[in-house]
């Protein structure tokens, strides 16, 4: 803890914004989650190897993972023509 805190004052010391180390280590978290401990960088290291400018995927939004579909049976979706029950006050 004492080698990761020193890493930490000399970070923002030297300019970087604490939020954009705490999001980036969050992402870093979701991305080794499940991993072998062996692989995942240790916190002192992590921050003193500036690997908070690495690119992670941004963070879950709630919402599901979108995968383009294709392929002989794929139907793109159409917006209906007629009117929807919704449309009347239903």
């Amino acid at each position: 803890m004492g080698k990761t805190r020193e890493a930490w004052i000399a970070a923002v010391l030297s300019g970087v914004d604490p939020q954009k180390i705490t999001t980036a280590a969050e992402a870093y978290a979701r991305q080794m989650a499940g991993q072998d401990f062996q692989f995942i960088k240790q916190s002192a290291g992590w921050i003193r190897d500036r690997r908070y400018e690495d690119k992670f995927p941004p963070a879950p939004n709630g919402k599901p993972d979108l995968k383009a579909v294709g392929g002989k049976n794929h139907t793109p979706y159409r917006q209906q023509t007629a009117p929807s029950a919704y449309a009347n006050g239903f």
